[in-house]
């Protein structure tokens, strides 16, 4: 049985998430996968190298589709849209108090702090998905902008809360 291609890099067609939305169920994108592993299998195909190749390509997507954060950045991708390099404003503040601070019990409430930035990115994400997913081409550009912008503050945010814990766990050791 030989299988059509998707259209090129598009996650949604190849898992047939149709029309595209970014509020998945991870228990039905899972289902969608198992059962597309084996019907792309390269032992049910007897074309084993465009098998292999739609094999990979489904690993890819799935990869992508189930992380909420990377599944933003590539609905971001879709509609051409990048974020600004620019660090943002309110981690900025929050990152030179913190490299300022030695006190440990300092770090604690910073620790608490961009814990409770990050549940909002997660919130503010989940909307962002909701309303993506209820919009129309026209309105989809502007969301993709947000979530794009979103996706680069949360990378920002990461990236202190993974410098924070090596700091908290040097300080330990020390």
């Amino acid at each position: 049985m030989a299988v059509a291609h998707p259209s090129p890099r598009n996650y949604f067609l190849i898992l047939r998430i149709d029309p595209p939305r970014l509020n998945l169920d991870l228990e039905e994108l899972e289902r969608a996968f198992y059962k597309l592993s084996l019907e792309f299998h390269p032992d049910r195909n007897p074309n084993q190298t465009e098998a292999n190749e739609l094999t990979a390509f489904l690993n890819e997507a799935y990869r992508t589709l189930k992380d909420p954060w990377t599944r933003a950045d590539y609905g971001a991708h879709l509609y051409k849209v990048s974020a600004s390099k620019k660090v943002p404003t309110d981690l900025a503040e929050i990152y030179f108090e913190l490299q300022d601070s030695n006190e440990h019990s300092e770090w604690k409430n910073f620790a608490g702090k961009l814990e409770e930035l990050a549940e909002n990115q997660n919130l503010r994400l989940k909307d962002l998905f909701q309303e993506f997913d209820r919009s129309d081409e026209r309105q989809r550009k502007n969301i993709a902008e947000e979530m794009a912008s979103l996706v680069h503050e949360h990378q920002y945010l990461e990236s202190m809360r993974r410098d924070l814990e090596t700091r908290m766990k040097v300080s330990h050791a020390v």
